[in-house]
């Protein structure tokens, strides 16, 4: 259904909420030298301009904006500048996106406090400008010269990028860059995750690909600082788990499913990729060691007597979590040529 309120009356509404939040971020950027005051609230509004603010853009760019240039130029004229003034806050915006992480990743030095500063304020001042402009010159030319049929036309499109389908390919390249930049993180900030968020993790694990659609994984979160030591001394290549704010450990019954490894496996790479579009880092403490059974059998028996599970039960994994102390070091990877080959392996 279609609103009943003109487009240009939605995206003013828009404005009104995105002003709230500027001034939220101006107040913020001025105590960056408070950081347990700061921190939890600039994650939350840098989360907002990060992601959702980004559908406004779309909406005008995408709907209004088409209907507009059939009167107004797009490359000179208020449209023109608004576009302009649009790429400008997307890089502005990517900045300030970059040196926050840094800064909630534990860079809270004067340096980068000056950058969010000085990338915080442009934003803002331009964003502001720009409302402005928005609201008393280019909507108000928009309800001038729009008939009710483009109206209308301009809303079911709001409808559509809401609903996500005009967004798919943006959001397709955020996934593509995440992939790309997902790095393991084993040392933590000692803030805690929510349960809230731990909870929506799990939640997202469960719409991962399973053989014959058989779920049956089972999924145990732990908080408790004293269970994240006891699991650190599995081994040594789990004594990271000593600086993790929280765990999933992956839980199944080899006999419920002959794919019990591949579905614990993406499962947890669910999880992992969902930590990280919320913001935190994540690595994997691997519990079963397909080339060293005794290994595997003594690891998953210690992971099973801390968290009570049923010997017939198989644990693969459990996944570290905790806000990064630090941004993720560069890795280095093959290159492209190196592995793929087309049709056929290649003879040597």
């Amino acid at each position: 259904m279609v609103s009943a309120k003109k487009p240009t009356d939605l995206l003013k509404e828009d404005h009104q909420n995105v002003l709230k939040k500027l001034d939220s971020l101006d107040e913020m950027i001025g105590n960056l030298d408070q950081k347990d005051k700061v921190a939890a609230p600039l994650k939350e509004v840098s989360s907002f301009f990060q992601t959702d603010f980004w559908v406004h853009f779309d909406k005008e760019e995408q709907a209004l904006f088409p209907e507009l240039e059939k009167f107004i130029p797009r490359e000179s004229g208020p449209l023109g500048v608004m576009l302009a003034e649009h790429e400008d806050l997307r890089k502005t915006n990517a900045d300030f996106q970059r040196t926050v992480s840094e800064y909630l990743g534990g860079a809270d030095n004067p340096e980068t406090m000056g950058e969010i500063q000085q990338q915080g304020s442009h934003f803002i001042t331009v964003l502001r400008d720009h409302i402005f402009k928005e609201d008393n010159i280019l909507f108000s030319m928009a309800d001038a010269h729009l008939d009710q049929h483009q109206m209308d036309k301009v809303a079911e499109l709001f409808l559509k990028i809401d609903g996500g389908h005009v967004l798919e390919g943006k959001q397709e390249r955020g996934v593509i860059e995440m992939l790309r930049g997902r790095r393991s993180c084993k040392d933590f900030l000692d803030t805690p995750v929510s349960p809230e968020i731990l909870s929506e993790l799990v939640d997202i694990a469960r719409y991962s690909p399973s053989g014959a659609n058989k779920n049956t994984w089972r999924f145990i979160i732990i908080t408790e600082r004293q269970t994240l030591d006891r699991l650190s001394e599995t081994a040594r290549t789990c004594s990271w788990l000593n600086s993790a704010q929280a765990a999933i450990a992956v839980v199944i019954d080899p006999l419920s499913t002959r794919y019990w490894l591949e579905d614990c496996s993406v499962a947890a790479y669910s999880i992992w990729l969902a930590a990280e579009a919320r913001g935190l880092g994540a690595a994997w403490a691997a519990m079963h060691q397909g080339d060293k059974p005794e290994e595997s059998v003594r690891r998953q028996k210690h992971v099973r007597e801390i968290l009570s599970i049923p010997d017939e039960l198989a644990v693969p994994m459990v996944i570290g979590l905790g806000y990064r102390k630090s941004p993720p070091a560069e890795r280095e990877r093959p290159a492209l040529e190196e592995i793929i080959n087309w049709e056929s392996y290649p003879i040597l």
